[in-house]
């Protein structure tokens, strides 16, 4: 398995996903990681419908993914990991996932949730676990496209 892209997005698979991302990475297999999404059938189902011909996609919690990825069960494939939020890729980190870098994409306002950039809301909790992965020599960006500038996440951090 290589990993050619960690991003984080709330809409998990949608336009920008499937049309921008798994093109301009060369992805065959995008690895849902979420925990609510990979236990209900019918999210899953709608979210395989939006997955390109050709690219594989599968939903698990984050054990069922650590555990995966660990063992190798993605031998051969180009791997987009994408999760809701940063608390999910700390999960994978301490369950022993290597991450060096992360793409942020959409990460929608909600109560309690302040802006950080024009796509990227969090709140005091979600705040501490970017910091934890900053801590961590995580290389974080914010890119909506890949053809679209990026923001250095870690300097925005660096300013809370």
């Amino acid at each position: 398995m290589k990993t050619v892209l960690v991003r984080i997005d709330d809409r998990l698979i949608h336009g920008q996903v499937v049309v921008g991302w798994t093109r301009s990475a060369g992805v065959t297999c995008i690895l849902v990681v979420d925990d609510q999404t990979a236990r209900d059938k019918v999210q899953c189902s709608l979210l395989r419908m939006a997955t390109p011909f050709g690219i594989k996609s599968e939903f698990l919690t984050t054990e069922d993914a650590a555990a995966k990825i660990k063992a190798d069960a993605f031998k051969g494939e180009k791997v987009m990991i994408l999760v809701r939020g940063p608390q999910t890729i700390l999960d994978l980190i301490d369950r022993g996932v290597e991450i060096s870098s992360l793409n942020i994409g959409n990460i929608r306002s909600a109560e309690g949730r302040v802006k950080l950039l024009g796509h990227v809301y969090a709140t005091p909790d979600e705040i501490d676990v970017w910091k934890q992965l900053d801590q961590k020599n995580i290389k974080m960006s914010a890119q909506i496209l890949p053809d679209q500038s990026k923001v250095d996440f870690n300097e925005v951090l660096k300013k809370l």
